[in-house]
């Protein structure tokens, strides 16, 4: 039984191959053994799992805190509604409060920031900001890595800084700091089109400082408040660690496994071939029109005999467009 057994490397081999055939409940079981041994094998210890598990919990924090000091100050009136709807006459009411709802919660938010931000007496290390540029133009314009694209990737942040680079602190704050790594974090979160250009001036080490402490003060905050010993958000962390540690696993797992033969596929498509079958389709072309009138025209012609190809070519906007395998199961393009 597989609740008899004791969770080994051979065991989780195991687990993994038992899963396909388990009920539910077996393989909620099989999953969390896997997890577990994930955790014994250190796959939390990982960076890049550590920086997925330490984005997760400040989201989660940062959702409390602001559940707890902002949602509810969120009141709208049925006048405001009324207003809001006669102003943009396409929204119903339940679009109409959502979107007064959302911009006042911003407000709110922004607001109560700003008050966090003043009690946490947050000191800046501007005798690191050169420290801090010259690291971003090292690893923008001399990577040890290749790097075919003009920015700075995350694996470079990983990989290019050392530890004592990293630990380099450009602020400090009630209850925390805010460390180089930190800063090339954010940077690694936006998309690389929107990435500051002056990250080589102080003034732009500064702005995306500022961007870098918003989390992190935070998230200083719900601690200071408690919320970390939340029963719901340590569950909600420890569910997605187990959800990284069985990842890995598998992931471990599957390399250790041969790769199969050409006749070991072939027997296996014969064996299952109910597997593999499509479901129904039909493969269609289609002559888009600018007009309704266009297309009654369009439709007159083909009605009358006329070729498809011409009828598109004559009347199509889109004349280039592709045939396409449209699926009974999918909406498409003729929802």
């Amino acid at each position: 039984r597989l609740y008899m057994l004791k969770v080994t490397l051979p065991a989780v081999a195991l687990v993994l191959a038992a899963t396909a055939t388990m009920t539910k409940s077996e393989a909620t079981f099989g999953e969390k053994a896997m997890a577990m041994e994930g955790r014994k094998m250190g796959f939390l210890d990982d960076e890049i799992n550590a920086g997925a598990v330490k984005r997760y919990r400040r989201r989660d924090l940062v959702n409390l805190l602001m559940a707890k000091h902002v949602a509810g100050k969120v009141k709208v009136t049925d006048a405001e509604i009324e207003a809001r709807i006669k102003a943009e006459p396409s929204l119903d009411r339940r679009r109409a409060l959502a979107l007064i709802q959302r911009q006042k919660a911003t407000v709110i938010a922004e607001e109560y920031y700003k008050q966090v931000y003043e009690e946490s007496n947050v000191r800046k290390v501007r005798a690191n900001y050169l420290k801090a540029a010259q690291l971003y133009r090292r690893l923008l314009n001399e990577p040890k890595m290749e790097r075919k694209v003009p920015f700075i990737r995350n694996q470079q942040i990983r990989e290019e800084l050392s530890q004592q680079e990293k630990d380099i602190v450009l602020a400090v704050f009630n209850g925390g700091k805010a460390t180089v790594k930190d800063w090339f974090e954010t940077l690694g979160e936006i998309v690389p089109p929107r990435r500051p250009r002056d990250l080589h001036t102080p003034e732009g080490v500064d702005r995306l400082l500022e961007q870098t402490l918003k989390p992190l003060l935070l998230v200083a905050r719900a601690v200071s408040e408690g919320l970390d010993k939340d029963p719901g958000h340590r569950s909600r962390v420890r569910d997605y660690e187990d959800r990284i540690c069985l990842g890995a696993v598998q992931q471990w797992i599957w390399k250790k496994v041969e790769e199969p033969t050409d006749e070991q596929i072939t027997a296996y498509f014969e064996a299952n071939k109910e597997l593999f079958r499509q479901g129904r389709k039909i493969r269609a072309d289609q002559i888009w029109c600018d007009e309704l009138a266009t297309a009654k025209k369009a439709r007159a012609e083909l009605d009358a005999g006329k070729s498809f190809a011409e009828v598109k070519k004559a009347y199509s906007i889109a004349k280039d467009a592709k045939p396409m395998d449209l699926h009974f199961s999918g909406e498409g393009y003729f929802w």
